[in-house]
């Protein structure tokens, strides 16, 4: 999918966006016209209080797109779409929040 829609640079264009700061849930995009691929997860590398990590469309049924359990540094990630809209969920799965926390998408937003 992402070839694809690197490859219609005409009609798309990429962005990176890091949303996420720990445990919490954000949101961004909702209803615009973008596509949100989750590329890497990262978290607070002492693995004492990480998180782990949900996403989710914004779309009606809020759909779970992908989980990313608990780790220390970075991680890929290798499944989930979003359209119009994406929210990142860090859950704590440890006795305090990880405040270092995130989850990166390419954004694909129309032109």
């Amino acid at each position: 999918m992402q070839s694809t829609l690197n490859a219609a640079s005409g009609i798309f264009k990429k962005t990176n966006e890091t949303i996420g700061s720990g445990g919490g849930s954000w949101e961004s995009g909702a209803n615009s016209a973008t596509i949100y691929i989750p590329t890497s997860s990262n978290d607070n590398a002492n693995g004492m209080h990480d998180n782990d990590y949900y996403v989710y469309s914004l779309l009606p049924g809020n759909r779970q797109l992908a989980f990313i359990p608990k780790h220390s540094g970075a991680v890929n990630v290798t499944s989930g779409l979003a359209l119009r809209g994406v929210r990142v969920q860090g859950l704590n799965v440890g006795s305090s929040t990880s405040e270092t926390g995130n989850v990166t998408f390419d954004v694909y937003t129309a032109v």
